[in-house]
């Protein structure tokens, strides 16, 4: 493989990636769409010391979760992903709502409905307008390349929506700006998921935290309690023998 660049920084890009192949180590590869990153990424394996081996594609994210659903995933895998999350939800919001609830005194227990409930629809509506706009970004940064060559009008339909690109490379081309558009946008679909798994374990920390502090206090204030009754006790228990002595005498 013998790669062919113009221009003085993609040439040391190249002396770059050169010296990184002869390491094994993994290396990461950003950039927005169109910019040649899958070039890159065959010109690292062509200079490593797996050359020798086939190129095998890849998806182009990390792997891990994120990688459980995208443009090829089957639907039967869509919906049994869907049962377990469903699944789950359902099992946790109900012994949620109970615990909350038990640990309140009956006569504060609408009170308390309430507030869980409030927090919860809260925390719903708080959770898309934070997936929605990290998504909306992520989503007009990745296809920014595809569009860069169309018309204004043309380039902020595209990178308003994949339906849009899509709409706008059947009319106006270029064809791959669909394909472009829909692996842009399941790319913003699983950094979404990220930023959303982010705050959920933000909150979570919170939460404990926050149930730990006051806990922590109690057990302090009931053992200073302790401490003042036995302290108490003990003087009580004195008194009554220091009086005695002159009545001995």
């Amino acid at each position: 493989m013998q790669a062919v660049f113009r221009s003085e920084s993609m040439r040391r890009l190249l002396q770059m990636v050169e010296r990184v192949a002869h390491h094994n180590a993994a290396v990461l590869i950003i950039g927005e769409t169109g910019t040649g990153k899958e070039l890159i990424a065959r010109a690292l394996h062509f200079h490593s010391l797996r050359g020798e081996q086939p190129w095998v594609d890849g998806p182009a994210h990390p792997a891990g979760p994120r990688t459980c659903f995208g443009l090829h995933t089957s639907i039967p895998l869509y919906i049994a992903m869907s049962i377990v999350m469903a699944t789950a939800i359902g099992m946790t919001i109900s012994p949620l709502t109970g615990a909350v609830l038990s640990s309140l005194p009956l006569q504060q227990a609408g009170s308390g409905s309430a507030v869980n409930a409030t927090m919860r629809q809260t925390g719903s509506v708080l959770g898309i307008a934070l997936g929605g706009t990290v998504l909306s970004i992520v989503y007009r940064h990745a296809v920014h390349g595809a569009a860069a060559g169309l018309p204004a009008p043309l380039k902020q339909q595209a990178e308003t929506s994949a339906e849009l690109a899509r709409n706008v490379a059947g009319h106006h081309g270029p064809a791959s700006l669909a394909h472009q558009a829909d692996l842009a946008f399941v790319h913003a679909m699983h950094v979404g998921l990220l930023w959303a798994a982010a705050s959920i374990a933000l909150g979570a920390v919170l939460v404990f935290v926050g149930f730990l502090a006051p806990k922590a206090a109690h057990t302090a204030q009931t053992a200073q309690t302790a401490q003042t009754a036995q302290t108490e006790a003990g003087e009580a228990t004195a008194t009554p023998a220091t009086a005695a002595v002159p009545a001995a005498k």
